[in-house]
C-alpha cells in the first residue's frame, strides 16, 4: 500500500473528491469515498454498491481493498449524507465515472508495465 495522502498529488485528489461531493449536495469536508463508505453501512443500495465498485477498483491498485470503508473510518466524526435526491446522485455518478476513468490508467499502467517487462 502506498501512502499518498500526505503527498502533493494525494492532497489534491482529496480536495477534488471533497469538491465533487460538495457539488453533489454532500458535506464540504467529506470525500466521495467516505460518503460511499458511509452509505454502504446505512443505506447499501445498488447505486452505492456500483459507486464502491468503481472507486475501490480505481484506488485498489495503490491502496488495496476497502478504500471507501477506510475513507469513512478515517473521518467517522464528519457529517455524512445518507442517500440523496436522484439528480444529486446522478451528478455524483457522472463525476465518479469521469474522474475514475481518467485516473485509473495512471494508477494501473505503471503496475502493468512493471509486471510485463
Amino acid at each position: 500500500m502506498i501512502d499518498y495522502k500526505n503527498s502533493y498529488i494525494g492532497k489534491n485528489l482529496n480536495s477534488l473528491s471533497q469538491a465533487g461531493n460538495t457539488a453533489a449536495d454532500g458535506d464540504i469536508d467529506v470525500s466521495i469515498s467516505g460518503r460511499i463508505g458511509y452509505n454502504m453501512i446505512v443505506n447499501p443500495t445498488k447505486f452505492w454498491k456500483a459507486c464502491r465498485w468503481v472507486v475501490d477498483g480505481t484506488f485498489g491498485i495503490i491502496e488495496g481493498k476497502g478504500h471507501c470503508e477506510r475513507a469513512y473510518k478515517i473521518d467517522i466524526g464528519e457529517v455524512y449524507t445518507s442517500g440523496g435526491k436522484w439528480y444529486w446522485l446522478s451528478l455524483l455518478s457522472i463525476f465518479i465515472i469521469t474522474v475514475c476513468s481518467i485516473m485509473a490508467p495512471f494508477f494501473y499502467l505503471p503496475v502493468y508495465l512493471k509486471n510485463n517487462k
